[in-house]
């Protein structure tokens, strides 16, 4: 059987114009783990460029972020770390630190995947909340149960303060992605 194969002329996009949505969820601690590197050193981020870099060459569009401490309830070999650090004043009032999230979203974005965020995850494998309780000055676990006024409650606090904390990085990083998207 004889066959014949006519190629049209065309030229594929560059990744970053394609409509297709590539989303391999990274996992950063085991890019620590594999390559012996300390987890948020400069070396792990120089190592994760070349993985990143990759991905976003793939058409990789989303970035995996974890809100809080093993969303998937060690399902994974490696620990997922959360990218927020969580804490309990003594007064029962909550602070967020978003400075690990900021460095890493910035990273990633710099990779060339900066088209949306999925952040992970109010119900995750295990309900169980790990957050710094600064009065018992440790680690503690909230598991209070989805849809309890407690859940909803610790939550809330949380989601209007990230809510605030993004409005605030996007206006900041607004300018930067518009110059990047110019590359």
């Amino acid at each position: 059987m004889k066959i014949v194969v006519t190629v049209i002329n065309r030229t594929l996009p560059a990744p970053k114009d394609w409509k297709f949505k590539l989303d391999y969820w990274q996992h950063p601690a085991a890019i620590a783990r594999v390559h012996s590197l300390q987890l948020w050193s400069d070396a792990h981020f120089n190592k994760m460029r070349e993985y990143y870099t990759m991905l976003a060459n793939a058409g990789q569009k989303i970035i995996t972020a974890s809100i809080v401490d093993e969303p998937w309830g060690h399902q994974t070999y490696d620990d997922y770390p959360g990218l927020i650090r969580w804490t309990k004043k003594k007064n029962g009032t909550w602070t967020y630190d978003y400075s690990l999230f900021d460095k890493y979203i910035n990273f990633v974005m710099s990779c060339g995947i900066r088209e949306r965020i999925n952040c992970y995850s109010m119900v995750p494998w295990k309900i169980a909340f790990t957050y710094f309780d600064e009065g018992l000055q440790k680690d503690a676990v909230f598991t209070g149960a989805i849809g309890s006024p407690e859940y909803n409650e610790f939550w809330r606090t949380m989601l209007i303060d990230f809510t605030a904390h993004l409005k605030r990085w996007v206006g900041l990083i607004s300018p930067l992605l518009q110059w990047m998207s110019g590359l």
